[in-house]
């Protein structure tokens, strides 16, 4: 009788604050749903009522982890949606200009993408030709996955991937099961507390996850901890400001480039006009994702004492993505923006390359520290 009360006064107080927030903060919402859809806008709801739904299996020790980490996993269930609507992109990186810009600057050939740039590093650096195993750091929504196309090389027996995502990993798994490849492992992990076994693994790779992690120095340590002797550790991440916030340079250049872009060009997948950028307010991203960049400025200082970096390539971004961020897609639709973002990729290059703003992407590829 308890128990049904407890759960009957939960529904209360959700409901409560489901009809406080939506009277409070109406037009924060309506600008909300123009800008990001109702997708983004549900799981934001869901987000907020998520501490009136009881008792959770905690997912770490942490009380901050455990806050940062339980407001995130949904949301990367259906993690394209962050990238794309429709056929229209939002993020820079899904842009083939961008793409080519990226790989030239981390492979010094735009047609070799990093991943099989770094395959081939590693067998230049194993001895062992044969029975391999992997890692991946964060599960990426794809059909095949970068872990199928891997394990088909035919040179790993085993490929593990860890993830908070709970609804992600069971789609990649459904598709690795639907191509016979029953030795990739989808494991549900935070990675804020993951241990892993010593020695365990001739690659590790991580792609767009690690700003997802607070605990850096201890996350560090189990990658050098994992990696074989001559094994390798790849890192494809943004390192920019923590929570996204952008530096007053970056939104000065930015908001010049918005001013005098053309309006097609400024065109949202909602119909709405981007004329100003602006650094996300920290509650409203924390309420979307608590464990967006929580500690990304702290990657590399981190990663460098506790890895053996041997190659690091700045790629960019600080300038193109919050400037194209959903609106990237419009960059694709005639010359005049093919050029226009030819022009913005080489003005983006210069401002890094004469160090008047830093690269808040890099790619990296590290060993085991002796």
């Amino acid at each position: 009788m308890l128990y049904k009360l407890d759960a009957f006064r939960i529904q209360i107080r959700r409901q409560l604050v489901l009809i406080s927030f939506l009277k409070t903060d109406i037009k924060k919402a309506i600008r909300y749903i123009k800008d990001h859809g109702w997708v983004a806008f549900g799981k934001r709801i869901r987000a907020k009522l998520g501490s009136y739904q009881g008792e959770v299996t905690p997912l770490s020790d942490s009380p901050k982890i455990q806050e940062d980490m339980s407001g995130c996993q949904s949301i990367w269930d259906d993690s394209i949606e962050q990238y794309q609507k429709a056929n229209f992109k939002l993020y820079w990186e899904l842009l083939t200009e961008v793409e080519k810009y990226q790989m030239k600057s981390i492979t010094g050939d735009e047609n070799l993408h990093y991943f099989w740039y770094t395959f081939d590093y590693l067998k230049g650096s194993i001895t062992a030709t044969t029975n391999l195993r992997a890692l991946s750091i964060g599960c990426m929504e794809g059909n095949p996955g970068p872990e199928m196309s891997l394990f088909k090389t035919g040179l790993f027996n085993e490929i593990d991937v860890m993830d908070i995502a709970e609804g992600l990993l069971k789609k990649q798994k459904k598709i690795a099961s639907e191509m016979r490849l029953n030795s990739i492992n989808y494991i549900r992990q935070d990675l804020n507390k993951v241990v892993l076994k010593k020695n365990a693994y001739d690659l590790i790779w991580a792609i767009g996850t690690i700003h997802h992690i607070e605990n850096l120095e201890g996350f560090f340590e189990q990658i050098n901890r994992a990696i074989k002797d001559d094994g390798i550790f790849m890192l494809r991440e943004y390192v920019g400001p923590n929570r996204l916030q952008l530096t007053d340079v970056q939104l000065s250049i930015i908001n010049e480039i918005l001013s005098i872009l053309p309006e097609k060009y400024k065109k949202t997948v909602y119909g709405s006009i981007k004329n100003i950028a602006k650094s996300p307010d920290i509650a409203e991203l924390m309420t979307v994702d608590p464990s967006e960049s929580v500690r990304s400025q702290d990657i590399l200082s981190v990663m460098n004492e506790k890895l053996n970096v041997i190659k690091l390539v700045h790629t960019g971004g600080t300038i193109l993505q919050p400037l194209l961020n959903n609106i990237a897609s419009n960059f694709e639709e005639d010359q005049d923006a093919d050029t226009i973002l030819r022009l913005l990729i080489f003005f983006e290059k210069i401002l890094i390359e004469k160090e008047i703003l830093p690269s808040d992407y890099v790619f990296s590829i590290a060993k085991k520290l002796g």
